[in-house]
């Protein structure tokens, strides 16, 4: 029997490492490797795509049935009887290991000389090209809610409204994630100067002619583009700037956006005074202890704020995890 074994130490918990695994496959995500030879020449997604993580015993990926899952921990699969290939995760002090494992026996070991060399060297690509992937800055919540997000961007922007500039981009998850579903955007992720950086690490990898370099958008010494939007988007962002801050962001709204533009906002609200849940109350109560200036917004101070610089509200859309779709639109 030959086998051969591969290890790589990722920054990140197993937990981060595992949606990477099961949505492998070509015609799936990929395999992260050398995509010119075992992807048809496809880019390996930058993304975890949430309708790729459904992978259970006895699936097949391009020949390989998965016949043993242990969660965030291990994937074996088999091609017949002479074959299994293996995926381990294993926490470590400064991280969690990665390893990959080949498993050959039988007549066909003769064919190893030449194909364990070619194994080795698309293996050892791959743990890195999942490194790289992994390691990047994250957003578990980002990750959460996307998919949501995404089935209304495409509600609400169709092909109307196609140039988005995103206030408070975070990591860039999102600018990748949608413009890789929507192929009429052209979007311009926005935040401080020290998150820049892990936003480029994101949206390098997005179509070129979609997504812009992020732009430094500060609120307390804010720089307008020099071009109008059609759009402006911003999620889970009210709630962490000061009330202040959020009341001055909507005093740049229309110096941003054109005179038909819209405006979304995703995130809890409270409404009528009271909080939508008990979990969005315990929530807010985490958020007033790190800063007494954040916290939830009223839903009704919010439409008052915006009705006063021009703005009205179209829709209110529910979401998971008790958040919200907020439209508003400019008065033409």
């Amino acid at each position: 029997m030959l086998r051969m074994e591969h290890k790589i130490l990722i920054a990140a918990s197993a937990e981060q490492i595992w949606p990477w695994l099961l949505q492998l496959g070509t015609g799936r995500a990929g395999w992260y490797s050398y995509d010119w030879i075992d992807n048809f020449a496809k880019n390996s997604f930058q993304y975890i795509e949430p309708d790729l993580q459904s992978l259970n015993l006895e699936d097949t990926v391009n020949g390989f049935k998965l016949v043993e899952k242990i969660e965030n921990q291990k994937l074996v699969f088999q091609i017949s009887s002479w074959l299994n290939f293996t995926y381990y995760l294993k926490e470590r002090a400064r991280g969690t290991e990665l390893q990959a494992t080949l498993q050959v026996k039988g007549p066909r070991l003769l064919l190893m000389p030449t194909l364990g060399l070619a194994h080795d060297i698309m293996q050892r690509k791959q743990l890195k090209e999942i490194q790289k992937r992994v390691e990047r800055p994250f957003s578990a919540a980002c990750e959460r809610n996307k998919k949501a997000i995404l089935l209304k961007l495409k509600e609400v922007l169709g092909t109307k409204f196609q140039r988005v500039f995103e206030v408070g981009a975070g990591t860039g998850q999102h600018a990748l994630y949608f413009t890789n579903h929507m192929c009429n955007l052209h979007w311009t992720p926005a935040d401080i100067a020290s998150n820049l950086e892990g936003i480029d690490s994101w949206v390098k990898h997005a179509p070129q002619s979609q997504v812009a370099k992020p732009y430094l958008f500060d609120l307390n010494s804010p720089k307008i583009p020099d071009i109008k939007f059609d759009a402006i988007y911003s999620a889970n962002v009210l709630h962490i700037v000061e009330k202040n801050k959020t009341e001055f962001l909507i005093d740049l709204l229309p110096k941003i956006l054109n005179e038909s533009g819209i405006v979304l906002f995703y995130g809890p609200f409270n409404y009528n005074g009271s909080y939508t849940s008990d979990t969005n109350q315990k929530f807010d109560q985490w958020l007033k202890s790190r800063d007494p200036e954040s916290g939830i917004r009223d839903f009704e101070w919010l439409s008052e704020k915006m009705q006063a610089r021009g703005f009205y509200l179209e829709n209110d859309f529910a979401m998971p995890a008790n958040n919200r779709f907020l439209v508003f639109q400019r008065n033409a």
